[in-house]
């Protein structure tokens, strides 16, 4: 059978770093990437990005502004 260990003794995770640190952040938005409107690519942890809808990006509240986010071809000028 297993060992017994209290719960203070049990390493947690601290929560509130955790959600910092996996929190979505916009890298760049794309003129007219999404149908008829501009689109965000959105990082979510170092795996997975995403694009979404203006208005998706700005329902959501992520960071940074939209109109803060360089445009794509900005981006692919600067790297």
């Amino acid at each position: 059978m297993g060992a017994f260990v209290p719960l203070g003794e049990v390493a947690v995770p601290d929560p509130v770093r955790y959600s910092i640190a996996m929190e979505p952040r916009g890298i760049y938005r794309e003129r007219n990437g999404w149908g008829d409107q501009h689109s965000v690519r959105v990082r979510y942890d170092e795996h997975q990005e995403l694009d979404l809808a203006e208005s998706r990006y700005r329902e959501r509240g992520y960071k940074p502004p939209f109109d803060e986010l360089p445009w794509k071809n900005e981006t692919e000028n600067n790297a």
